[in-house]
């Protein structure tokens, strides 16, 4: 992505990572790990984006498995709202004072009721910078 990055269409990127945030589960991770490369390739189309991207990420932590769901799709749908709080947490530490009401809103709504995971991850980020 960095050395292709300047032949790109840029909003033509953004739409379609934000797209793939809804796709399946491979597709979504890959659209994460594409996330957290644009905060740092392009961090001002990052942050205009970010109501879209926090309506997409409150979609997928807001899912919930059919009953008798089979431990791997419970496992996918684990590991997806893992991907979604670390990624929520790297674009609220790069835009402290991003400007975006619906983004501010999706930030108060996983602080209430994902704090036990953010904390986590948190701390997960900071032994990996050690």
């Amino acid at each position: 992505m960095e050395t292709a990055f300047s032949r790109v269409d840029i909003i033509t990127l953004y739409d379609r990572v934000i797209a793939g945030l809804e796709d399946e589960h491979d597709i979504r991770i890959l659209c994460n790990l594409m996330l957290t490369k644009l905060i740092v390739l392009d961090p001002i189309e990052t942050q205009r984006r970010l109501d879209f991207i926090s309506q997409r990420f409150r979609a997928i932590l807001s899912f919930k498995p059919k009953d008798g769901a089979v431990k791997q799709e419970l496992e996918k749908i684990d590991e997806a709202s893992r991907g979604v709080l670390r990624v929520s947490l790297q674009l609220s530490s790069a835009f402290p004072a991003a400007d975006a009401a619906e983004w501010a809103s999706y930030g108060e709504w996983i602080r209430k009721n994902y704090s036990p995971q953010l904390k986590t991850l948190g701390d997960e980020g900071m032994q990996k910078n050690d």
